[in-house]
């Protein structure tokens, strides 16, 4: 976008989508110059600021008649007042949605780096109080939106299936309650496309996974194999929740009552049983070795 350039400036005629566009566009222009205006008109139909710190200059906007496109129609004057490090307009709305991205990437930034982060970016200086709230309020943004994308995952799963027949998409929610819509626990997808490339692939399959930094975190585990130019085919794709998956972790709560070498290769037996069957035989010798045990594996879900 040509007005996050560095070298953009505000010229008479200039046109925008509407009036929140040119607003936003002249309040990044000031926090980069490290101006400071007051609205002296502020509304949909008519934006006119002045200078905060007396100096001449002026700005008025208007929208076209008949368009909701607004156009800049007079700027007059100079600003030769100082620059402040501290500027009005970076409020904790303005700044929670500028470095949306990095909250989201690093919602555990220390407050002190983000503190330089802006003030190396904006040349401003913000107090440690308000980066917190600024924090804070991003972490709520950043929930609330991906709140609303999983509300959509069921119309994705119906445009997958129409758009790409055969393939398979499969959503585990938890059990809902009265009158709630329950909560999401996995995903699972396979694209057709995905099902027919793995057939003519490399007889090899690999597995992978990674955890989610988000605000729900979760688990994202993969299927890959290799074509014959050695490039990565995807074949399957799932969201998964953490714990379940977490064997390792598993077991050390398991060893925690049930020691023993040979309760551990029965864990092991159970856990890493490919169907029903193996897993009840595997159970009924762990039950045998150590009821407590079984017991407390059986609290587990047989199928992860």
């Amino acid at each position: 976008m040509e007005f996050l350039k560095s070298h953009f400036e505000l010229k008479v005629r200039q046109k925008f989508f509407n009036f929140i566009v040119f607003r936003y566009v002249l309040v990044e222009w000031l926090v980069r110059k490290r101006y400071e205006v007051e609205w002296v008109k502020n509304y949909s139909k008519k934006i006119i600021a002045k200078c905060a710190k007396g100096c001449s200059w002026r700005i008025r906007a208007t929208p076209i008649q008949g368009e909701t496109t607004f156009q800049i129609t007079s700027l007059k004057g100079q600003h030769v007042c100082v620059r402040y490090y501290n500027n009005k307009h970076t409020t904790i709305k303005y700044l929670s949605a500028k470095y949306q991205d990095k909250i989201r990437c690093n919602s555990k930034c220390a407050v002190n780096e983000f503190q330089n982060v802006i003030r190396r970016d904006l040349m401003i200086n913000v107090f440690v109080a308000k980066i917190r709230r600024v924090k804070r309020k991003g972490k709520d943004e950043m929930f609330g939106i991906d709140m609303e994308q999983y509300h959509h995952l069921w119309s994705y799963a119906a445009t997958i299936r129409q758009t790409n027949p055969d393939s398979t998409v499969k959503i585990k929610i938890d059990t809902a309650e009265e009158g709630s819509q329950g909560i999401f626990e996995r995903l699972y997808y396979c694209l057709h496309a995905c099902k027919q490339g793995s057939s003519m692939a490399i007889p090899i399959i690999g597995l992978d996974g990674c955890f989610l930094k988000y605000a729900f975190g979760g688990q994202l585990l993969s299927a890959i194999g290799r074509d014959d130019n050695e490039n990565m085919v995807p074949i399957i794709v799932a969201v998964v929740e953490i714990e379940r998956f977490c064997l390792r972790h598993m077991y050390q709560n398991f060893k925690q009552k049930s020691k023993g070498k040979e309760l551990k290769d029965l864990f092991w037996a159970a856990v890493s049983a490919r169907n029903e069957i193996d897993w009840k035989l595997a159970m009924n010798s762990l039950e045998k070795a150590s009821k407590d045990a079984a017991e407390w594996l059986q609290k587990m879900p047989p199928v992860l």
